[in-house]
């Protein structure tokens, strides 16, 4: 927990040391050498099959292990052992290991493309990238949340999710109740994630063939983040370590968390803030697909550049998610929400108590230099991790559509596979988790103390120089 503590804290301090200005353009010294540029790609590929080989160990090791877990599709590492689950101290090791080269390689792809213009051949090694990257996601064979078995039974029930009562299912499916019990819990999602969730279901088949379809919905919400950063012009690293980061893939289309379409609505919102109608729409569809995005939502019109846009998009976004909400939500959607929160109460401890509150502080105070006065950080982002009712690994993604606003945002994506690893319950502690965690710890405090430096006493102290960019604000 003192790494979460490190970033949430670290968040705070960059929200109130946030500085004016967006994302700088591109300066370009030529185009990105492809033979550093394809082993990059290849070692991204292989790692991640590496760490997916890992979870699916992990999965099939676990114990005890009943004979309708193992018959799943795809198993899940349950989360129920006394403090941490069910995995074994040398594959956490070995988890915590790759995690770090995943997040090494996302700085080399930004030292590699940083300054750099794009080419027929980086397209293509991109493209073929990805298509590694899909290709492992979607065979995966173990996964880290049973919360892709959820949405198969809110996708099967439909509306009725908000309100379930006993499932007569056949035995392909029976498996989910034993995951979800009879009835099963209460959809928590908003109308514009159960209405798609439903359609996906439509007609299918197995249980297998549900967890495909979540797969490849998941691998369009990637597509659609991208189709969004290259329509907001973002500079060249960031958009690689997006579409090329492994935690994306595994997090968003392996284990089919339903997180980045809300995000995608909100960038391609953004991209359409010279149409306000349409930008506040967009941004009302991802307020009410997942109820943390009631607050992200309002940032859609951010890159706005008069105060009176930035609020006049934000607040339309949050009023058209309240009413989509309501009209196609209505009761049986609070009712659901209450009740999973009578089955699964926020954590009342004081540690994560304090790690909400901090998050909530954070992205309060992030959410007001953005729109109040187009300051940004990047560090900014780790802060929206902790506005949920608890944290877990895939949160990460509620912070994608501020740190693209702010210079840096590269670094913000470079540091997801850590984050994960962080945030996931499901992994013993390791020798390597004190150096880890103290890692994080000094460089979050050092880096936090040399933004105080640069926003309030003119300049970084000497030793840190050639790390802050001297761009002036825009």
């Amino acid at each position: 927990m003192l790494g979460l503590y490190a970033l949430l804290l670290f968040g705070v301090v960059a929200a109130v040391s946030a500085a004016p200005g967006t994302a700088s353009p591109p300066q370009t010294r030529g185009e990105v050498d492809l033979r550093l540029f394809v082993p990059l790609a290849l070692g991204v590929v292989l790692v991640m099959f590496w760490h997916e080989h890992l979870i699916a160990h992990a999965a099939l090791a676990q114990h005890p292990l009943p004979r309708w877990m193992a018959a799943l599709p795809v198993i899940p590492v349950m989360d129920l052992a006394p403090l941490y689950g069910h995995v074994d101290a040398r594959t956490s090791v070995a988890v915590e290991i790759v995690s770090l080269l995943e997040a090494g390689l996302m700085v080399a792809l930004v030292l590699v493309t940083r300054g750099r213009r794009s080419s027929l051949g980086l397209q293509v090694a991109v493209g073929a990238g990805v298509a590694g990257l899909a290709v492992v996601a979607l065979t995966a064979h173990g996964i880290l949340s049973q919360d892709m078995y959820a949405y198969i039974v809110d996708g099967m029930l439909g509306r009725a999710a908000y309100h379930p009562s006993n499932v007569h299912v056949g035995a392909e499916f029976r498996a989910l109740l034993n995951l979800w019990g009879n009835p099963p819990l209460p959809c928590v999602y908003g109308p514009t994630w159960l209405f798609p969730a439903t359609l996906l279901m439509g007609g299918v088949q197995s249980l297998g063939d549900g967890v495909v379809r979540f797969r490849l919905a998941g691998g369009a919400g990637v597509l659609a983040v991208s189709f969004a950063l290259v329509r907001l012009r973002v500079p060249l690293p960031v958009l690689l370590t997006f579409v090329l980061n492994p935690m994306i893939w595994m997090q968003y289309v392996a284990d089919g968390h339903n997180d980045l379409w809300p995000v995608a609505f909100i960038l391609l919102g953004r991209a359409n803030a010279h149409r306000p109608l349409v930008a506040s729409i967009l941004g009302g569809l991802a307020g009410a697909a997942k109820l943390p995005f009631l607050v992200v939502c309002c940032l859609t019109g951010a890159n706005c550049a008069r105060l009176r846009e930035r609020l006049g998009i934000g607040l339309a976004s949050v009023g058209i998610a309240l009413v989509v909400s309501a009209v196609a939500g209505g009761a049986p959607y609070l009712h659901a929400l209450e009740a999973v929160r009578n089955v699964y109460p926020p954590p009342a401890d004081p540690p994560s108590v304090a790690l909400r509150s901090l998050g909530l502080l954070g992205t309060s105070l992030a959410l007001l230099a953005a729109l109040g006065a187009r300051r940004t950080a990047w560090p900014a982002a780790f802060s929206f991790i902790g506005i949920g009712y608890s944290i877990f690994p895939w949160y990460a993604a509620w912070g994608l559509g501020y740190v693209v606003l702010a210079d840096g945002a590269e670094l913000f994506l470079c540091t997801l596979p850590i984050t994960a690893f962080l945030t996931a319950t499901t992994y013993v502690a390791t020798p390597l988790w004190i150096p880890l965690l103290s890692s994080v710890f000094l460089t979050a405090c050092a880096s936090a103390y040399v933004l105080v430096r640069v926003r309030f006493f003119g300049g970084p102290p000497r030793w840190a120089r050639g790390a802050v960019s001297s761009r002036p604000a825009s």
